[in-house]
């Protein structure tokens, strides 16, 4: 929801927990949170206001945005598959990636 008081907002992400979910995978960690502002530097397209990212292994710092919870919370999913496919093999981490973009993607434009 929209707020035009930053006071009001900063109460606001006080008193909630950003976190959607949050898995560990060994020394690997998948973290989804609510951002509490748009995080979409364009000027086209809908507001980022989920981030999924992972942090350790070999996808260190990858992260994805989306724009409602239902996304983050499929987004999350995904990037917690790639994490462990990854351990199997780079390219099909990777391809999964560009599917779950794809799908984001296809669910904004129905």
């Amino acid at each position: 929801m929209p707020c035009s008081n930053m006071f009001k907002w900063g109460q606001s992400m006080a008193s909630r927990d950003p976190k959607i979910a949050d898995d560990h995978l060994d020394e690997v960690r998948v973290s989804t949170i609510f951002l509490g502002m748009d995080h979409n530097s364009d000027d086209d397209g809908p507001p980022l206001l989920f981030e999924t990212m992972v942090v350790g292994g070999a996808l260190d710092q990858f992260r994805m945005r989306c724009t409602t919870y239902e996304e983050a919370e499929i987004m999350h999913q995904i990037v917690t598959a790639m994490v462990k496919r990854e351990r199997e093999n780079n390219d099909q981490a990777m391809e999964i990636a560009m599917n779950a973009i794809d799908v984001i993607r296809h669910r904004k434009d129905d």
